[in-house]
């Protein structure tokens, strides 16, 4: 229910009947996904077992999904414009991967 999806309504629904295909029981478990919802699954559990700053885990979201997704999604998916992703990466000396 967390995860934002990057792609359209057939995209999600193609992965959600691919699952219910490939899983043995009644209910679908995250190896039933394809790797990258379960790597964003997995993103987020692990930063939630760590104490960081809200700036410290904006880093390291721009730095583990950068080579994923475009400027435009990056920022929505953070909450800010292209302009304040630009400004934070070049605060912390980020290139774009």
């Amino acid at each position: 229910m967390s995860y934002h999806w990057p792609g359209n309504v057939r995209e999600l629904q193609n992965i959600i009947e691919r699952a219910v295909l490939i899983a043995d029981g009644d209910k679908l478990q995250p190896e039933h996904l394809p790797e990258g919802i379960k790597i964003a699954h997995s993103f987020v559990t692990e930063s939630l077992d760590r104490t960081l700053s809200i700036e410290d885990y904006t880093k390291e979201f721009i730095s583990v999904y950068q080579s994923r997704f475009n400027e435009q999604q990056l920022a929505d998916m953070l909450g800010i414009t292209r302009k304040s992703l630009w400004e934070k990466r070049k605060r912390w000396g980020m290139s774009r991967k």
